[in-house]
């Protein structure tokens, strides 16, 4: 084999080398690209899981506000439905009284036609 032909063959393994390393200088940067964005990812769903806890537990905040709430409306309902009776009641009795006074009122004053008042 002569020296050209050795030579020829070293410059075109010396060439596949080169384009070898470039590449592998290319995929090198690509992997750290990646990495890159694979830790930004991991940070961004990070603060997502910690969002969705924070969301979890104003929602429960919300929906045991949401029972106190219906809790002090049924107590509510019940005390005006218990004030409403008193009062119906309170009127009937009122009602009752004043309807007996207007009786008791209209028997002493009663008229006879005919005879003399004095």
């Amino acid at each position: 084999m002569s020296s050209e032909a050795l030579e020829s063959k070293l410059d075109l393994i010396l060439k596949r080398l080169e384009t070898m390393d470039s590449k592998l200088e290319e995929i090198n940067t690509t992997i750290s690209n990646l990495e890159s964005k694979f830790n930004l990812l991991e940070g961004r769903v990070e603060k997502l899981e910690n969002d969705q806890s924070t969301t979890s537990t104003a929602v429960q905040e919300l929906q045991d506000g949401l029972q106190e709430f219906n809790t002090q409306v049924n107590e509510a309902t019940a005390a005006r439905e218990k004030a409403n009776e008193f009062c119906e009641n309170r009127y009937k009795e009122l009602e009752n009284k004043l309807l007996y006074a207007e009786v008791y009122q209209r028997r002493e004053n009663l008229r006879f036609y005919g005879i003399s008042e004095g």
